[in-house]
């Protein structure tokens, strides 16, 4: 039976900072690239930003999943 028990504050703050990530990336891109936001490069860049952090969410949580 795989349950939250098992897991670890590590794993929590991995989840905790890539779903902040996921929120405050066209402020974060804006930091970075100083583009207007709707300039069709940066809603790309915000994408591609969510994603990777989306996809790091999805192997944390398939990892808590399968081992813990």
């Amino acid at each position: 039976m795989h349950n939250l028990q098992s897991f670890d504050a590590f794993g929590g703050i991995v989840l905790t900072v890539n779903v902040l990530l996921i929120l405050v990336a066209p402020f974060i891109i804006k930091l970075i690239y100083h583009e207007d936001s709707g300039h069709s490069g940066f809603i790309r860049k915000v994408r591609i930003l969510r994603a990777l952090n989306l996809l790091i969410v999805i192997i944390v949580l398939v990892y808590i999943y399968r081992y813990l």
